[in-house]
């Protein structure tokens, strides 16, 4: 698939004068899940990248380009996590972590992965709410 990025400029905040604490690169992506897509919706998107299927690879190159320490990601499937993101980060380095929204749906989870040479998993507490 020819794939063309939307190139970014980025602005780095200096650090605090006396300030010791490393850098860490965020990014936060909601990847719609293809769960959410209803047979009248998004139709402005092409329907070549309309589904997750043909958006996977798309999705690695913009995090390849940003090159996060700490990705969270919204609305991955757990089949999506283990089939496709979990494998894929992993090659880039990442470990990652999932959780569901609801004991019974599988469609909508998030997701949170780590650059395994720059950060470490200490501990990992679950607690997610629709009450926003």
């Amino acid at each position: 698939m020819d794939t063309h990025l939307v190139k970014r400029t980025w602005f780095t905040k200096p650090h605090s004068e006396g300030s010791e604490a490393p850098q860490v690169r965020l990014m936060t992506y909601n990847i719609l899940g293809d769960g959410f897509i209803q047979k009248d919706e998004y139709l402005y998107c092409p329907e070549k990248i309309r589904y997750l299927s043909n958006r996977h690879q798309r999705i690695l190159q913009e995090i390849s380009y940003v090159d996060p320490d700490v990705l969270c990601l919204q609305e991955v499937s757990r089949s999506h996590f283990d089939g496709h993101l979990k494998p894929d980060l992993a090659l880039k380095g990442y470990h990652g972590i999932h959780a569901t929204h609801k004991k019974n749906d599988n469609r909508d989870g998030l997701a949170i992965f780590y650059k395994r040479d720059t950060l470490k998993l200490v501990d990992q507490k679950v607690s997610l709410s629709y009450d926003c």
